[in-house]
């Protein structure tokens, strides 16, 4: 997961349409503890990947469920991103 990060932070990315190219950078709204959450997952620490779960689950579940519009299959592709993390 640490690599993951740290690839991410340094990835250059394009638009769909090929023309942008951009560096990435932490979303402004990515609270501070939730980057120490994230750091500690990265280390195995069961108890910060239940925080960060049970933190964003529903707006995790609710944005996959608004393009997915099938509950089942929504629940399905969270579990496979939650066993990413």
């Amino acid at each position: 997961m640490a690599a993951t990060i740290a690839s991410l932070q340094n990835a250059r990315m394009t638009s769909p349409s090929g023309t942008a190219d951009v560096t990435w950078q932490p979303s402004p709204t990515l609270e501070e503890d939730d980057l120490i959450l994230i750091r500690r997952v990265a280390a195995k620490d069961r108890q910060a990947f239940e925080t960060l779960y049970h933190r964003y689950v529903r707006r995790l579940y609710g944005y996959l469920a608004q393009f997915i519009r099938q509950q089942e299959v929504a629940e399905e592709v969270l579990n496979d991103v939650m066993l990413v993390i």
